[in-house]
Parts: structure tokens; C-alpha cells; sequence
């Protein structure tokens, strides 16, 4: 691929993780500067290096941002002692002119210089060179690090697809001067879009995922124990994940342990904590890959479920003696089949091989691949739609997508927010309101329990008091003082009491009072302190139009105002009703409600969710339909209804083309007859994208019409026949205008060849009657 294109995923993974960089460019760079100076003072000097000084720099190292720290895996290069490795480099004279060299810029010398230390410095190679080129001279210079397994600052996928940077995949056995060569390429591509600092460069390159499907022959197949006799299953299936053990490790060096090599890790597992089975946890950290397949077991011989790795590893120590996770989406998860290996441990892999022992594994095996590779693109949100968005929910906290049936608002509202908690369901919940929805299911209301005198009520939390709390414990926990134990206790009750432990209520009530009484002690200024960088989470709220909102969210729709939330400005917190506890909405949390307007008009809805949401609508979408289809690629609404009005009889035989412009027609008569609300959804139409011929398409396509597109058409005119006919045509509906009655035509009355002609006539009466 060319300069251009290059260029152009620079600038899109600068776009889409600049944010995350800002985050830590601070922190980050103190240390970096810290180190610099640390080091140059020393060498002026005329300083030998000891082992305590390496040690000095290592911790600088550990102390820096986690999400940064990788920038800096090779400062003492790997597999060997970080300290000896450090200690002679710094030492090393060359080293000490080399440091002149950078700061006059003299780049023959550097290079001179540089293939010097590489040739007498035993143990630095590349990585550990050009990690201390970009220490001393960011500015210049970019840490290389990376290999097929793990992206590093310089991801072999990325270097192999790019015409400027194939020639260098195997940079570490380059020349020198090819060496150099390619960090000027490097520094010149991110000085074009704007990045001066080449540590920024490498966070970024680490991000990029190259976007291929496995097949069989470079996916890997994995056999995870979740727990002894698959006790956390159930977790795994409720949150999509697949979990294993060795908490110890975790608890005391948390994400740090992601980041050893292979000699440190196994030094801290075996010697330091006796894990023998410490090669297990490797595979699971380092060797297992997103599109792999996990066979999940129990015991040692059954098979329970089959999933695909969606996430690299991460944490979550709520998950208890398992506390290490990957994301999988669960293929089948009610399997008992025989295990076509016997394994008494916790992971191993799988080869195709020993599961073509079984066939109806390999049967299942092979469909999931089969539909993997054939899958279409995952759709992706539009970018403006996003941005959109992001913009609103950031001002409002709240937001509302409303428009006709079918535009997707639902299906927006869950992938934007699966984009934004990477799917992880901690972070989000769902609830669709209706007319006897009530503040009890949604706030808090009395159930009543089973006691040994028989009954007894108890104030049981709604979905959003839930959600509230968890953003709250989420933020607090990572506070490191004594809110962040009460807030992991919380979270241990809440989880107890919605896996339905009903002895867990007391201990419950009594934490909740515990966190409020902590919080209710602070000034605004030192909550809002709290809440400063922590995890969104996100309620949907389907159909919130079709809900009496005065009476579902009672006392809080003030408290869902942005200034009135926890630490901020106008920061209110109330009593509430039946609990009496105190409660105020957490600035972490947002609200995203879908409307249907053929249900209700914006302008009919309560005046005061009117005026504490903000409002996105969403009409339908001919772009959508038209890429989707697979009919042509137009990037705007306009450019695609110019397409529409331009296709003539030919175009309309292909039966996709036919069915775009017939929902054009008739959506603008409605909007002739009735009103831009009760148009048609693009969405109806996307079951013609899997249609491979005619045939099905014209069987999806009638399907459609006669079941989901007239029904709809019939509850918009159910008392206008005359509108329903100037909509529809006379070849689908027989009106008698002097009984104000209708009949509809059925789907067994037409044959494919009329339904299509009277298809043709609806599209083309849209062309004259424009």
C-alpha cells in the first residue's frame, strides 16, 4: 500500500486513541525526563553505573503509567538481567559520546556510535538501542520492539502491508545505515500528521490491528478449565468471558505480570509463589490470540462450550480465586461431548488433529470457522452518526435517538455502546419501559422474601440504582484508601444479591449506608476529585417514550441533570422514598433512549425529559441500504437519492435496486399524505443482504412486504382507506370509498411475476408524482 494510505492509518489511530494517549503523556514523560536527566548529569560526570543506579531506572520504569510502560519493555533489553544489561550500556564509552552526539545532532557519528554499542554492549541489540535513542531524543527517534505474537511499537502485520515499510519487517537484522533509514521514514510519516514526540507514534502503532479472518490452518484451539468442575461457567456465559486462576500472583503484581518476560515470570511464579503450573498461565497471557477458539471443559473429560477470543487478557478480581479474563463470544454453550484430550490442568492447547477424533467437534469446528470466514464486514458506525453522539452524551449525559420504525435506533444504541466498554456488560445494562413500568422496577420499590416466620419485605434496588451504584464502586474502588475497600465490598453484596443470595440484603443495606456516610463527608470539590478519569457505564433505555416518566423516575429526573450530579457544580443528593437512603447520580453514568415518533411525536413527550435529554434523530437511510446491498458505495443521503432517481426500467429488474426505490416512493407519499414520522425504516430491507440470487431476493423481499411492511402500513391508515390506497397502489389494497372499508390483497393471491410488476408501478408513480 502506498505512502498516502500509510499516512491515513497514522492518522486514524491518532484520532482514535489520542485521547487514551493524553491520558498518560504527562505521567509518561515526567519519567522519561526524570530518566534523561538522571542519566545525563551522571554521565558529564564522568560516573561509572552500578547496579543500584540501573535499579533506580527500573523503578522509575514500574512507576510510570501501566498503559504506557510497555514503550520502555526493552530498556534493558529481555531474557537477560535488565540491571547488568543497563549498567554496562550506560557505562559503555561510547555511550557517554553518544549523548554528545544527540545533542549536536551529528547523525553520521550517532550511527557510527550506534553500531559500536551494539557490536561491544553484550545483550543490546535494536530494541534496547533505539529504546535509549528515543529516551535521550524523543524528538528523533522511536523504541522498536515487536514480533507475530505481540504488536510491540512496531507490529509486523503493520510494517508487512505498507510499501515503505515491507523492505524493514526484519528490522533487527538490518545495516545500520537501513536501520536509520527506516526511523527517518518512521519520524517523517508521524511528522506529518502533526506528532512530534515518536513515543506518541509507538503507543499508537501499538494499537493496530490488522483486519483479517483466521482459517484453520493459523487459528489455535484451546481446552480452559473455568474452575474446579466448571464452578465460574455460569459467570463465564453471563459475561461473556472465559477465566482462570492464580490470584496470588495477581493480587500482589496486578498487570505488571503481563509485562515480564518469560525468565522473570517463571523466577515469580515458581520460585516466588510455587506455581508449577506457571507455563499454563503463559499460554493464557501471551500465547493465546483474539480469533482463537476455546473449548471450555470440566473435569477432565467433558466439553461444555465453544467460543471465540474476542479481547486480550485483563483483570477483574470481583471474579474471585479467577480473576483473569479474556472476552469470548460463546458459540454453543450447552455441550456435553466427550474431550478429545484427557487434561487434568487448567489450559493447553489443541490441535486440529486430536479434534478430528471426534467428529461431531470437528462438525462443530469446522461450521464456526466456515461461518467466520464467509461472514460479512462487522458493520461499523457511521462517523459522523458517532461523532454526533459523543458530543451530545458528553454535554447532556443523557440522550434520546428518536425516529420512525426501522432506523436502527435500537441496534445504534447497543454498538455504540459496545464500542465504548469494549462489550463488556459490566459496564452496561438493558430495559425497555412500557406503560405499567413503574419507579419500583426502576428505582427501588418493596419485595417481599421468605423467612423462617414467613414473610418479610425488603427495599429492593431497581436497574437504575443498580447501575448508579456500580459506577460509583467502580470509581471509588481504584481511590486506594478506605472508600476503595468499601466500595469492593459493595460490589462483593450487590453481586451476592443479584445472583438472588437473599441473606445478603442485610450485610447490602449496611455498606450502601457505610459508602454515604464516607460520601456525604466530602466536599464537592473532593468527589469530583474521585470520579476523574474513571469508567463509563451506560444504560439503554428502549422505547422510553412508551413509559409514564414522571412516575418511573420519580425525585431523580432533576439529579440526571450534568450540573447536578455527584461533584459537580449545582451537585444535588436526595432521600429516597422507600429506603431513606441517600442517592445521587454518578457522573460516570449515561442514558441512551431510543423513540419510536410513529408511537408518540418529540413534540407530545414530557416537557421535562424534553428538557434534561438531548435529542438525535435518526430517518431512513438509502446510503445504508444502497452499501449494504453490495448496489454501489455512496458516501452521502444525497449522493445516494440521486442514484435512486436515476435508475430507470433496466435498473429496476434487479429486484435490491426495485425494493430501495420502492421504500423511497413510498415514504415520500407518506410524508405527502401524513407526516415524516411514520416513513419506513431502511432496516425492514437489510434481510436482502444475505439473498446470493434472485430468487431468494424475491422471496425475502415479498416476506417483507406482506408481513412487516403492509401490517405497518395497515396501523399508520387503520381509519384513512383512501390514504392507505394513495400509499400503497390498487394492486395490494381494494378500497370502497363509500363504506370507508379496505381488503388486503394476500401474498398466496399474487405470483412473484405481478408482485414485482406492481412493485415497478409503486416506484415509478414515486418518479411522476415528483
Amino acid at each position: 500500500m502506498s505512502r498516502g494510505e500509510l499516512i491515513l492509518t497514522i492518522k486514524n489511530l491518532k484520532e482514535k486513541y489520542e485521547s487514551e494517549w493524553k491520558s498518560v503523556e504527562d505521567a509518561f514523560m515526567a519519567t522519561i525526563e526524570e530518566i534523561r536527566k538522571f542519566v545525563t548529569e551522571k554521565t558529564k560526570k564522568g560516573e561509572k553505573f552500578t547496579k543500584e543506579d540501573a535499579e533506580t531506572i527500573l523503578n522509575l520504569v514500574r512507576n510510570s503509567p501501566q498503559a504506557s510502560r510497555f514503550l520502555l519493555r526493552y530498556i534493558g533489553s529481555v531474557g537477560s538481567d535488565k540491571k547488568h544489561v543497563i549498567m554496562n550500556l550506560l557505562s559503555n564509552e561510547n555511550f557517554s559520546k553518544l549523548l554528545d552526539a544527540l545533542e549536536s545532532e551529528k547523525f553520521e557519528e550517532i550511527k557510527l556510535l550506534a553500531e559500536r554499542i551494539v557490536q561491544t554492549v553484550y545483550n543490546v541489540g535494536y530494541a534496547t538501542l533505539t529504546t535509549w535513542l528515543a529516551i535521550l531524543r524523543p524528538d528523533l527517534f522511536i523504541p522498536l520492539w515487536g514480533y507475530e505474537k505481540e504488536n510491540g511499537t512496531v507490529p509486523q502485520s503493520f510494517l508487512r502491508k505498507f510499501d515503505d515499510t515491507k523492505r524493514f519487517i526484519r528490522w533487527w537484522n538490518l545495516e545500520v545505515d537501513e536501520l536509520f533509514e527506516f526511523l527517518e521514514i518512521l519520524k517523517k510519516i508521524a511528522n506529518s500528521v502533526g506528532i512530534n514526540n515518536l513515543f506518541e507514534l509507538a503507543f499508537y502503532l501499538n494499537k493496530y490491528q490488522e483486519r483479517t479472518h483466521k482459517d484453520i490452518a493459523t487459528r489455535r484451539f484451546w481446552l480452559i478449565a473455568p474452575g474446579e468442575g466448571a464452578e465460574y461457567w455460569n459467570t463465564c456465559v453471563k459475561r461473556e468471558i472465559i477465566c482462570v486462576g492464580w490470584r496470588n500472583a495477581i493480587e500482589k503484581y496486578g498487570k505488571r505480570i503481563f509485562e515480564l518476560d518469560y525468565d522473570e515470570f517463571k523466577n515469580v511464579m515458581k520460585n516466588e509463589f510455587g506455581y508449577g503450573n506457571f507455563h499454563e498461565l503463559w499460554k493464557f497471557l501471551k500465547e493465546i490470540s483474539t480469533g482463537d477458539i476455546i473449548f471450555a471443559k470440566k473435569g477432565m473429560k467433558e466439553i461444555i462450550g465453544i467460543g471465540i477470543v474476542e479481547s486480550g487478557p485483563a483483570i477483574d478480581l470481583e471474579l474471585g480465586d479467577y480473576p483473569i479474563y479474556r472476552k469470548v463470544k460463546w458459540i454453543n454453550k450447552n455441550l456435553k461431548l466427550e474431550s478429545p484430550k484427557q487434561f487434568r490442568g487448567t489450559v493447553t492447547e489443541l490441535t486440529y488433529e486430536e479434534i478430528g477424533r471426534s467428529i461431531e467437534l470437528k462438525n462443530l469446528v469446522d461450521n464456526i470457522i466456515r461461518k467466520i470466514i464467509s461472514r460479512d464486514s462487522k458493520d461499523e458506525l457511521d462517523k459522523e452518526t458517532k461523532r454526533r453522539i459523543e458530543s451530545l452524551i458528553d454535554y447532556k449525559k443523557q440522550i434520546i435517538l428518536y425516529g420512525p420504525p426501522g432506523t436502527g435506533k435500537t441496534w445504534l444504541a447497543q454498538n455504540y455502546i459496545k464500542l465504548k466498554t469494549n462489550d463488556d456488560k459490566k459496564f452496561y445494562d438493558f430495559v425497555t419501559f412500557h406503560p405499567s413500568y413503574s419507579y419500583e422496577e426502576f428505582i427501588e420499590g418493596l419485595k417481599p422474601i421468605p423467612v423462617d416466620s414467613g414473610l418479610k419485605f425488603v427495599v429492593e434496588d431497581g436497574i437504575f440504582k443498580r447501575i448508579a451504584l456500580r459506577a460509583m464502586c467502580e470509581a471509588l474502588k481504584s481511590t486506594g484508601n478506605d472508600l476503595a475497600r468499601i466500595a469492593n465490598e459493595l460490589l462483593v453484596s450487590l453481586n451476592k444479591i443479584e445472583q438472588g443470595n437473599l441473606n445478603e440484603y442485610g450485610r447490602y443495606i449496611e455498606k450502601k449506608r457505610e459508602l454515604w456516610n464516607r460520601i456525604l463527608s466530602l466536599s464537592k470539590e473532593e468527589i469530583r476529585e474521585l470520579f476523574k478519569n474513571s469508567s463509563e457505564f451506560y444504560l439503554i433505555i428502549d422505547e422510553i417514550n412508551r413509559g409514564d416518566i414522571p412516575r418511573i423516575f420519580g425525585e431523580l429526573i432533576t439529579l440526571l441533570e450534568a450540573d447536578k450530579r455527584l461533584g459537580e457544580e449545582n451537585q444535588i443528593i436526595v432521600t429516597l422514598l422507600y429506603s431513606k437512603e441517600p442517592f445521587g447520580v454518578p457522573p460516570n453514568l449515561y442514558i441512551i433512549g431510543t423513540m419510536n415518533t410513529a408511537d408518540r411525536s418529540i413534540a407530545l413527550i414530557d416537557i421535562a425529559l424534553r428538557r434534561r435529554f438531548g435529542f438525535i434523530e435518526l430517518m431512513p437511510s438509502y446510503k445504508v441500504l444502497i452499501n449494504e446491498l453490495g448496489i454501489d458505495n455512496v458516501k452521502s443521503e444525497k449522493q445516494a437519492i440521486e442514484k435512486i432517481k436515476n435508475w430507470d426500467e433496466n435498473d429496476l429488474n434487479v429486484v435490491k435496486k426495485l425494493a430501495v426505490k420502492v421504500l423511497y416512493a413510498i415514504n415520500e407519499k407518506i410524508k405527502e399524505v401524513y407526516d415524516r414520522d411514520h416513513q419506513i425504516g431502511h432496516s425492514y430491507f437489510l434481510k436482502l443482504k444475505k439473498c446470493e440470487d434472485e430468487n431468494k431476493a424475491i422471496k425475502t423481499l415479498r416476506y417483507i412486504w406482506f408481513h412487516e411492511i403492509i401490517p405497518l402500513l395497515q396501523e399508520y391508515f387503520y381509519d384513512s382507506p383512501k390514504k392507505l390506497k394513495d400509499v400503497l397502489g390498487n394492486k395490494f389494497v381494494m378500497v370502497d370509498e363509500d363504506k370507508n372499508t379496505y381488503e388486503f390483497k394476500q401474498m398466496e393471491e399474487i405470483s412473484d411475476e405481478e408482485f414485482l410488476d406492481a412493485l415497478k408501478e409503486l416506484a415509478q408513480r414515486g418518479e411522476q408524482s415528483e
